[in-house]
């Protein structure tokens, strides 16, 4: 493949593919056998681990995330990190379209715990990475826990940033359709690249095969003349368009020189008599109509 831009499509497809591909494959790789964040202890949290998990309480909403144009995109939830009654909280990093079902399961909680409802009636299932609390939600978690007057030690310094394995799984099929077209487009560049050469060299060894003459005249032997002469059909002779039978052929040209005809000298008394002559009138023996030579 000697074009460049070839090349480089190629690169760029196989380095994408490879981008998308390698951390989905991790991504659902971990998601698959992550643990529940209820069977961890306070120390087995990190930064990137994956995790998985249930809520069916939801005590709060302590910080949220605005665009440019002021609308909320994510907001950070809290939810018990433990299953027992233990007082340990977990954030989880929500993204507008999962409000309205941890809306719900917020009011349901409160429900139940000011007797409203004799039991929780809503849970939700969740799955992603561990993510450490700092910058603006460090702060408005701090915040959160000066108005409320309640300890920290309550609260795990980690949220987990949502994701699931069917995400994980198209990025996976995306980046393995990226690398499948620069192998196909590197198996194909080679083809062509053999096809061309074997072109090359035939058209080569027709050249040095044949012999040639000049620009392009092709130079033939005898015998390949007598068969090209022998193959050539016989060409009947055209018909003159007139007759040729009685035609008299043309007296023969001398070969001597032109010269002015000699006239000979005429007596006076003779062009007299031809004068005479030539106006004298003429009758038809048959008839009386006269003419005038």
């Amino acid at each position: 493949m000697k074009n460049s831009k070839t090349w480089i499509g190629i690169a760029f497809c196989i380095i994408l593919g490879l981008v998308l591909l390698i951390p989905a494959w991790k991504d659902y790789r971990s998601l698959k056998t992550a643990p529940d964040v209820s069977t961890l202890k306070e120390s087995d949290y990190e930064d990137g681990l994956m995790v998985r998990g249930h809520a069916d309480m939801v005590f709060a909403c302590y910080c949220g995330q605005y665009d440019d144009n002021n609308n909320e995109v994510f907001r950070w939830y809290l939810v018990p990190a433990q299953d027992d009654l233990t007082p340990l909280y977990l954030g989880i990093k929500v993204n507008s379209k999962l409000y309205e079902s941890y809306d719900m399961i917020y009011d349901s909680t409160w429900d139940y715990l000011e007797h409203k409802t004799d039991a929780l009636t809503k849970t939700i299932s969740f799955q992603g990475r561990l993510k450490k609390v700092d910058g603006d939600v460090e702060r408005y978690l701090d915040k959160f826990i000066n108005d409320y007057e309640t300890k920290p030690d309550y609260f795990v310094r980690y949220y987990v940033e949502l994701k699931t394995t069917k995400a994980s799984f198209g990025l996976m099929i995306a980046g393995g359709v990226f690398l499948l077209i620069g192998v196909i487009m590197i198996i194909l560049g080679f083809v062509n690249d053999k096809k061309d050469k074997r072109m090359e060299a035939e058209t080569e060894q027709f050249y040095a095969s044949t012999p040639w003459s000049g620009g392009f005249s092709l130079v033939l032997d005898n015998q390949e003349l007598d068969r090209m002469s022998a193959s050539r059909q016989p060409v009947a002779p055209r018909k003159p368009s007139y007759d040729v039978t009685n035609a008299t052929p043309a007296a023969p040209v001398s070969a001597d020189p032109v010269t002015e005809p000699t006239v000979p000298d005429v007596p006076a008394s003779a062009e007299t008599e031809s004068e005479n002559e030539t106006q004298k009138p003429a009758q038809d023996s048959d008839n009386n109509d006269i003419f005038v030579l």
